[in-house]
This record gives structure tokens, C-alpha cells and sequence, in this order.
């Protein structure tokens, strides 16, 4: 679940959930990770320090382990014990009873001196393998095999990573397993194909000790087995002594509205994406693209089925969600429309809807150019000026409302070259070309440079190269809840410091970003 709120969750939640899962008669849990990254913000669970966990009440009859992805041990293939010997202390030493390493196939056969330094530690050892199914039936048997001869790890964990497997599948990897190791066996579902509670079920029939389930289901994507559907089915068919009643307000009133805000769960792009074999990582990624339609997102799902997604690649989804189109030619100079004038740039935040009537207002009294980013939005279409759109693949989704179109189009022609129909007949277009490369922006009289294919971006460039008086943004709220959204936007806005020197950029609706602010309510704005 951290992967959603940067495992930072509240202290409130974090007794209760421990109390709660202590009552219930779990015997172990997972506190979160216990990683050296750095490179952005995450939350305390993404740490799991001793200092934090000494200010956690756990009860003593909980068994406490943290995970460490076993990748952040290695540096170009040489084990790097000084950073085992950072992140953990002596077990007397610490709450921690046992480590998890999270291991791909590719790093098991590099895992024992980073088990033998764990267990030196007093930490009981569990290895954790992702991706499981992909793997052939001799590779699986390998493996247990390697890591029987190893003598060093207590639990032989294995991840239904991609979501992907039927209950027959598991039986045959741990037969897989049985086979060559002798060991505690454990089993990570995932609930891609609505599978993660049989699959579990499934796993104790075939022999498993140990069952990963979470909260709700709280996990990435579609997350993993229920913890209280999991206690209810031991209790219902093996009389195990949980008692499920002991979650369900926490439940219900903690996890509920955390599923709520954050959506995770079975849906028919995780469905697709494990039939596919492909990372649930794309799918998460690609639903936190808000303004892409259903058609968009099912487009790109299809893209990855036909690349190289089995594993996470952050060029890869960018190829999915924006197809390469050269859209760097221009034939249209912005300042036959913007030049010393004052421009009203109006995107998609609520605080549009919230003083539709003032921004109108304003309009009628002060008649600057408006700009709408993309075709939806909240005024009137009788005050638009024109409209602006440079992702390609929005313009594809957004295809036949440009038809409809009765005002300008302000869009890079060749993004059309990817539509089965022509340009729209009756269709304004003007042609501003753009180009993206990382952290690059810089507008050009004909086209534009952008870092990304932000609507917002592209209209930035129109109105500095054009020669704009003002610049007047309304529905330029912000994310909240989404750090990594809020950061592309900050940066876009910090690259556009020097060009504003000579045309200001004013919100004049609530905004979140480092922006002079104004209000539409001010008479003289």
C-alpha cells in the first residue's frame, strides 16, 4: 500500500492496525521497507528505522519483519556489505525478527552473502522471488535448488508478480519447489485476474506455511489477497483459530476510504495486462494519466503487449501512452493572435466550475484571448478564443470533438498523422509545431521545445513567443495527492522563470503552485 500514499501513513491508522491485526491472531507482519533510497520523498514505512519502530506500540505476541528489494545491495555485481551492515543492526539490537529480500531471477544466484551477512546478524532470512510464472519449470527447480545448497535462507517465498497465475500453476511451482527444497515455503499473490484468494487457498492445499495477504487488499495495482476474506476462509474451512471480527472495523472505517482515494483493485487493464504479461506497473501508471480517455488507455495496454513489458521501464511506457510523432514543423506565428494582448489560459482544475460566473464575467468585461487547454472545459464554448492540445495521443482520443469544433485549434499538424481520417474539414487549424526533450523548454516564433507533452506547456511557449502581454491562468489548482504530477507541473512553471520577466504569469483562481496570485474577484485584475 505505500506505493500509493509514499508509505506515509497515520500514526491513528498505524496503532489500530497493529493492535487490530495482533487481536486477530496474525502472527506476523510485514512493518514495510527498510531501503537506502533517497531520490524522492517517501514516508517513514519505506525506512522502517529502529528509531521509527521504538516509537510504535507492537504488541509482543507480533513477529515483526521489513523488506529489502536485494537489488540495493549490489553495485555493478559486487555485494555491498556496508550497506547490509547500515540498514541493519545486530537482531538483539533491533525489533526486527526477520528480513525479506524481494529477488529477481536474475540476482538469486548473487544472494548468499547477502544472507550470510543477515544471518551473522541473528536475522531469520526469507527470499522472496518476483515473477515466478514467467520462469520455465527447470528454472524454477534451479533455483530452489541453489538456494537448498545455500543453507542459509528459512523461507522459500514466490510472487505472483504479474498477477497471472491459476491455482493449477501454483500447485505445480510448489511441487516445483518440493522438489528440490526442504524448507518453510511461502506464497505473495496478487489479484490481477480476481485469483489472489484461490491462489492462496490453493497454496495451503498444496503444502504453503506462510500467506502474504494485506488490508482490503491494499496493494499496487490491483492489489493482493483480502486479509479478512483470507481469516474468514481459514476459519470456514480449516477451524484455524483467527478471528477475522477483529479487522473489520478497521476495515471499514480506515481502508475503506483509503481504497476510495487511491483505487486500487481488480479492473479490466490489470486483467488484460496479466493475460499479456505485462508489468502491473504500466497499468498504475497509466491510470494516474487523468485526462486519458478509456479508448486511450486500452490503446496503450495494446501497445505493451507488443513490446518488451514484462518488466518495468519508464521509455517503454512513454512510447505507449505518447506514440513517437515528429511534430516539430510549424507554420503558424502565435503572435498574429496573442501579441500584446492579455491571455487567459483555462485548465482543468475544479476551481473553473467553482467561479464559472466570475471567470465569465471577467471575459465579457476585459475581452482577453482565452485559450481552453484541450477541448473540455467548464465555460461557455461562445468564450473560447481557441483551443490548445500537443499530446498525440489525446489529440487521437479527442479526434471526433475536434470536428465539432466551431473555434480555432491551436495543435501541431503532424499529431494528425496518426488519425484514420483526415484532418477535420471544417476544422481552424494552427500549425505550432513542438518538440520534446528532457528538461528543454524554449518557444520558438513557428514551434517549441517542451520537457513533456503538457497542454499547459504548450501554451506557455505560444504565449511567450507571441509576444503575450499578461498571462491569466484559472483552473491551475494543483495535485495534492499526486507528488510526482505536481513536480512535473513545478518544474515546467520554474523553466518558464526568465520568459516571464517580460509577460507575468498570474493564477487568478486558488492554486497550490509558486505563482503570482491575483483573484478573479478583483475589480482592476
Amino acid at each position: 500500500g505505500g506505493y500509493y500514499c509514499q508509505w506515509h501513513f497515520k500514526p491513528t491508522l498505524v496503532s489500530r492496525y497493529l493492535q487490530a491485526v495482533a487481536k486477530s491472531g496474525i502472527e506476523r507482519i510485514e512493518i514495510g521497507f527498510r531501503s537506502s533510497k533517497h531520490d524522492k520523498f517517501y514516508g517513514p514505512y519505506h525506512y522502517c528505522s529502529e528509531e521509527i519502530l521504538a516509537t510504535l506500540a507492537i504488541p509482543s505476541t507480533l513477529e515483526v519483519v521489513a523488506m529489502s528489494n536485494a537489488k540495493e545491495f549490489f553495485d555493478n555485481g559486487e555485494c555491498r556489505l556496508d550497506i547490509i551492515d547500515r540498514l541493519y543492526s545486530p537482531r538483539q539490537e533491533s525489533r526486527l525478527d526477520g528480513v525479506r529480500l524481494a529477488c529477481h531471477f536474475a540476482e538469486i544466484a548473487q544472494i548468499t552473502p547477502v544472507a550470510e551477512r543477515l544471518k551473522e546478524k541473528g536475522y531469520e532470512v526469507a527470499v522472496n522471488l518476483m515473477q515466478v510464472g514467467n520462469q520455465p519449470d527447470e528454472a524454477v527447480a534451479e533455483t530452489a535448488r541453489l538456494m537448498q545448497s545455500c543453507g542459509l535462507i528459512d523461507i522459500l517465498y514466490f510472487a505472483d508478480s504479474l498477477g497471472n497465475l491459476e491455482p493449477k500453476d501454483v500447485n505445480r511451482i510448489i511441487t516445483l519447489f518440493k522438489g528440490e527444497w526442504s524448507g518453510s515455503i511461502g506464497i505473495h499473490t496478487h489479484n490481477n485476474m480476481g485469483n489472489g484468494l484461490a491462489n492462496s487457498l490453493q497454496a495451503i492445499e498444496s503444502g504453503v506455511e506462510w500467506l502474504d495477504s494485506t488490508m482490503l487488499g491494499m496493494g499496487r495495482g490491483a492489489g493482493n489477497a483480502c486479509t479478512e476474506y483470507l481469516l474468514l476462509e481459514l476459519v470456514r474451512k480449516y477451524s484455524i483459530e483467527y478471528h477475522p471480527k477483529e479487522l473489520f472495523d478497521l476495515v471499514l472505517e480506515e481502508f475503506v476510504p483509503l481504497q476510495r482515494e487511491y483505487g486500487w483493485g481488480p479492473n479490466l487493464l490489470y486483467y488484460m495486462a496479466a493475460l499479456y504479461k505485462i508489468h502491473p506497473t504500466y497499468i498504475q501508471e497509466i491510470l494516474s494519466y487523468e485526462n486519458l480517455k478509456q479508448s486511450e488507455l486500452i490503446q496503450a495496454v495494446e501497445r505493451l503487449r507488443d513490446a518488451e513489458s514484462l518488466n518495468f521501464s519508464r521509455a517503454t511506457l512513454q512510447d505507449a501512452i505518447e506514440p513517437k510523432v515528429d511534430t516539430t514543423g510549424g507554420d503558424w506565428n502565435p503572435s498574429t493572435l496573442v501579441q500584446n494582448k492579455d491571455v487567459l489560459l483555462v485548465a482543468a482544475g475544479k476551481s473553473v466550475s467553482q467561479h464559472r460566473e466570475a471567470i465569465e464575467a471577467y471575459i465579457r468585461r476585459e475581452k482577453p484571448i482565452v485559450i481552453s487547454l484541450n477541448v473540455r472545459t467548464e465555460l461557455d464554448p461562445k468564450y473560447i478564443t481557441a483551443y490548445a492540445a500537443c499530446h498525440p495521443l489525446r489529440i487521437f482520443s479527442d479526434y471526433k470533438e475536434y470536428c465539432s469544433l466551431t473555434k480555432p485549434l491551436i495543435a501541431p499538424k503532424a499529431a494528425f498523422s496518426n488519425q484514420n481520417s483526415a484532418l477535420p474539414q471544417n476544422l481552424a487549424l494552427f500549425n505550432y509545431g513542438v518538440e520534446f526533450r528532457d528538461n528543454s523548454f524554449e518557444p520558438k516564433s513557428q514551434n517549441c521545445i517542451l520537457p513533456a507533452p503538457l497542454a499547459a506547456g504548450y501554451a506557455f511557449a505560444l504565449c511567450f513567443a507571441g509576444g503575450a502581454n499578461r498571462i491569466l491562468m484559472a483552473g491551475f489548482d494543483g495535485y495534492r495527492n499526486d507528488l510526482e504530477k505536481q513536480k512535473q507541473m513545478s518544474d515546467l512553471l520554474h523553466a518558464c522563470h526568465s520568459y516571464s520577466e517580460n509577460c507575468e504569469m498570474i493564477a487568478i483562481t486558488p492554486t497550490i503552485y509558486e505563482l503570482t496570485q491575483s483573484s478573479v474577484y478583483f475589480p482592476q485584475l
